[in-house]
């Protein structure tokens, strides 16, 4: 099967590596770099933290067991940590989020702002609230480090990377399947799939083709 992933953030490089390491024929389309919008930027939290339903808090703690799994498996990785994480808030919100997660059995402790300096010599006590809770099986990953780790196994698989393509959008046929795609750069080509993976210019892409997210 031939498939075109556009979009050249985490979710796209992820997409594009697992399908083609399943056996698929794949090609990445990115607008202009890979990371060059939200996973470039943000801060990617390794954590469940909150007062999350049930279901959302089970699938944000999937996501932390694959990260654990992947530095697992290669402990030489330098871009994945998991130190643990510190919350300020107010003491109701702390108290609501400690009370949620104790809930479903998430690692959560309360703590006096004078108490942190002995866990993390790093944070300022006088730049806390009152109260602070901590994470200690929260951590971190560099979304930048983890796509160039992604396009890397993606490229052994035998997948295509097509960079600064420009706008790229799905082409459909007369009864609206979508049957390939076209880029600024590259034009025209035919596939099977084609999945989407543009951030927040997503749901506008889905609308267009009669999804509304």
């Amino acid at each position: 099967m031939r498939i075109a992933v556009v979009g050249g953030g985490v979710i796209g490089a992820s997409c594009a590596h697992f399908l083609a390491r399943s056996g698929a024929s794949v090609t990445l389309y990115t607008e202009s770099e890979l990371a060059s919008e939200a996973s470039g930027r943000s801060l990617s939290w390794l954590n469940a933290a909150g007062p999350w339903p049930d279901h959302y808090f089970h699938l944000r703690m999937a996501g932390i067991d694959r990260y654990r799994t992947l530095l697992s498996q290669h402990p030489d990785i330098d871009w994945i940590r998991f130190d643990g994480g510190i919350f300020c808030s107010d003491e109701q919100e702390i108290r609501q989020w400690h009370q949620a997660e104790r809930a479903h059995g998430y690692d959560s402790h309360i703590y006096d702002a004078g108490q942190i300096a002995a866990l993390e010599p790093c944070v300022n006590p006088q730049a806390l609230s009152s109260k602070v809770m901590v994470n200690p099986g929260e951590g971190w990953v560099s979304l930048p480090a983890l796509i160039d780790w992604l396009i890397a196994g993606f490229k052994t698989e035998g997948g295509e990377l097509c960079c600064d393509a420009g706008k790229t959008l799905p082409l459909t046929d007369e009864q609206g399947a979508v049957r390939g795609i076209r880029s600024a750069r590259y034009g025209e080509a035919a596939f099977d799939k084609v999945i989407i993976a543009c951030g927040a210019e997503t749901p506008a892409i889905a609308a267009e083709l009669g999804f509304p997210l």
